[in-house]
């Protein structure tokens, strides 16, 4: 679980083996992955792939949960 307050930023680095998925449990956020831009709000799912990384910034004035799992990949 992650908490972010008004103005908190978090870095995502890439993780060859695991892909996240990524839940928000309350607040909007506003989400970078790999040049992609976007908002999301309460409910909202996202995933960042093995090799991708993600930034995300809380520029609400309501903290925000994020509930991240971590799938692992099953290489051949």
């Amino acid at each position: 679980m992650l908490f972010r307050s008004l103005g908190g930023r978090s870095f995502g680095f890439p993780l060859e083996t695991f892909v996240r998925v990524c839940y928000v449990v309350s607040g909007k956020l506003r989400v970078h992955i790999d040049g992609a831009d976007f908002a999301i709000g309460k409910g909202g799912m996202w995933r960042v792939t093995g090799l991708g990384s993600c930034i995300v910034a809380n520029r609400s004035y309501e903290d925000a949960i994020i509930h991240i799992t971590y799938v692992k990949l099953e290489r051949e």
